[in-house]
């Protein structure tokens, strides 16, 4: 979720607070919308060397600082600063503080991007799939919803009028993941029934992933459609492939896609690639009977200068080249 709306909601929770439990204090809500802020800080890792990080489990986007364990921690240290600085109440602060914390972990729960919340005693990756990492029209909702209510602290407005916006807010982002999650619910039960396919929504209500496993030679492939509401017609402009595992042997001449994504895979084995977590490939526009399979980090995204990765071409004969290359890779 977008950093504006984690910072709304914390503003919310502090003066639901203020108002109802712990008394007016401006710092209670600066506490409140830092401590939703703090997980997304985890880009300041991305200064660490690449080799490095890898070395270590959760270093990287939505890893240890999105663990509940972490956010405790850290509610409790955020908050002894802000009482021995500010003089706000410890364990007003505390209290606050961590369902700030937590509210951060949930809202991005919500989205398609599964992280390990429960870590260190678990590393299993979570998400309900229900959003994208930034809904595009949550961000100026999110932005004037925050200088609505500061206006409203600046000018002394009635608390009742307060509770109504509030309301109204909660309304609108409650209305926002109903709707998604009736999106999910269609499309996977509905258009792709007994395929059992799970949707992986992009930034728009509309556009999303639609996920389907498959076996192959003995190997889990999971495919990404890209379509969107009403479907249509046309052959999907984006498809992505995720292995469970490197193989591909014995297979020479692919019969299909699924199979010249399974033998393009064995072009990575020689450049050390062990972990598969955010590794995909991406089938390329091809000469008759040859194909060209790009695989590609998500780490490494960018949406801009283009991604890089491997090209690997599987030649008529079987025979596999493989070559540094650049793409423009579009979530």
């Amino acid at each position: 979720m977008d950093i504006g709306t984690h910072m709304l909601i914390g503003y919310m929770i502090a003066w639901t607070a203020a108002f109802m439990f712990t008394g007016y204090h401006e710092f209670l809500i600066l506490l409140a919308v830092v401590m939703t802020m703090i997980p997304d800080f985890d880009f300041l890792l991305f200064a660490i060397p690449r080799g490095f990080r890898r070395r270590f489990r959760g270093f990287k986007h939505r890893g240890i600082t999105h663990t509940v364990l972490f956010l405790i921690g850290c509610a409790l240290v955020v908050s002894y600063i802000f009482s021995v600085v500010y003089g706000i109440d410890l364990v007003d602060g505390i209290i606050v503080a961590l369902i700030a914390g937590l509210s951060h972990a949930f809202i991005d729960s919500l989205t398609s991007f599964a992280f390990p919340n429960l870590a260190p005693f678990s590393w299993k990756e979570r998400s309900l799939d229900l959003d994208g990492a930034v809904t595009w029209y949550m961000v100026p909702f999110s932005v004037i919803s925050l200088i609505a209510m500061w206006e409203m602290r600046a000018y002394n407005v009635p608390f009742g009028t307060y509770e109504v916006f509030v309301a109204s807010v909660l309304a609108f982002i409650a209305a926002h993941y109903v709707a998604r999650l009736g999106v999910k619910l269609y499309v996977e039960r509905v258009l792709y029934r007994g395929q059992q396919a799970k949707v992986n929504p992009t930034f728009t209500l509309l556009s999303f992933y639609v996920m389907i496993r498959k076996r192959v030679h003995d190997v889990n492939i999971i495919e990404y459609v890209q379509t969107r509401l009403p479907r249509s017609r046309r052959q999907p402009a984006r498809k992505y492939f995720e292995l469970d595992r490197l193989d591909g042997e014995g297979i020479t001449r692919p019969a299909d896609l699924y199979e010249a994504v399974l033998a393009s895979s064995k072009a990575l084995v020689p450049r050390g690639i062990k972990d598969l977590t955010s590794v995909a490939a991406a089938p390329q526009p091809s000469n008759e009977g040859e194909w060209k399979i790009f695989w590609f980090d998500w780490n490494g995204w960018n949406p801009v200068r283009g991604t890089e990765g491997t090209l690997v071409t599987i030649a008529p004969d079987g025979g596999l080249s493989e070559e540094r290359a650049s793409r423009r890779i579009s979530w």
